[in-house]
């Protein structure tokens, strides 16, 4: 009898197992991926969500992290740090207008938090928007404290800057601190300058100019949006096409920061004008 069951026992592991020599019936062990460990959001704890989508942004596995990050801001919709990190992985994802909307959702929830204003300009100007991505750039130096970033991001900024074209007469129009005097030109185009910058010049082309046409370059400080104040003006007479060079000289006590307007007037009438900023 002993002899008989022990036969059956034996049969019965033999047809359990495979041709390799493993039974069918054991199932192995392995790490869970990525999806399996997040199967329900209810199953895991919101942060670990969060940081497991984190890390797979880092790690370049852009499609997973916003999936994860769809979850997690579904359950939490009001905390900033993953309504940045969505706005970062729409972005590493080239859907730009997506990540704006969580960029500037993100600075809603937590303006005390600069760096969602960094990405926002970065992502305005992925779209083609120069003049909003300067606008919230210089926002965001406004609040970052950290030296590194604010001369890195200043860098960035005056890479956006291209010359303004005036209309009829007035050309190319720029503001910078680099020129060549003794032909009047500007070696680049700048939109922010440091409070102690000696001096800031315009360069303006002037095109086939009447004889005895009047130009007048006037400078101001915006106090508000609806309020100015002029800081400085020139005012000459040309004829024929010539390169002009106008500039306005550092004040003793450095530049008070903030925005400022240029403004280009020929013959009294005003032809084109342009921002820039002191920080």
């Amino acid at each position: 009898m002993k002899l008989f069951f022990l036969l059956i026992c034996l049969c019965l592991f033999i047809s359990g197992c495979n041709k390799d020599g493993e039974s069918s019936d054991i199932t192995k062990i392995v790490s869970p991926t990525d999806h399996e460990v997040v199967k329900s959001y209810h199953s895991s704890r919101g942060e670990d969500l969060l940081n497991l989508a984190i890390i797979n942004l880092r790690a370049g596995e852009i499609q997973k992290s916003i999936a994860l990050l769809e979850k997690f801001t579904a359950y939490y919709p009001s905390n900033p740090v993953g309504q940045f990190y969505f706005g970062k992985a729409y972005y590493k994802n080239r859907m730009y207008e997506d990540s704006i909307k969580k960029f500037k959702k993100a600075f809603i929830l937590d303006p005390a938090s600069p760096e969602p204003l960094l990405y926002l300009g970065r992502a305005y100007e992925k779209t083609g928007n120069r003049k909003k991505a300067i606008k919230t750039l210089y926002e965001y130096l406004l609040r970052e404290s950290d030296a590194y970033a604010i001369q890195k991001t200043g860098k960035e900024i005056n890479s956006l800057a291209q010359p303004v074209v005036g209309k009829n007469i007035i050309g190319r129009i720029s503001v910078t601190d680099e020129i060549i005097r003794e032909k009047s030109l500007a070696l680049s185009s700048k939109i922010l300058f440091k409070r102690d910058t000696p001096e800031i010049f315009t360069s303006l082309e002037v095109i086939e100019a009447a004889y005895d046409t009047k130009i007048d370059v006037k400078w101001y400080y915006l106090v508000s949006n609806d309020k100015k104040m002029k800081v400085n003006s020139s005012s000459f007479k040309v004829e024929g096409s010539k390169n002009a060079l106008v500039s306005i000289k550092n004040p003793s006590s450095d530049w008070p920061a903030g925005k400022y307007k240029l403004e280009i007037f020929v013959d009294n009438e005003k032809n084109t004008s342009l921002n820039f900023y002191i920080f």
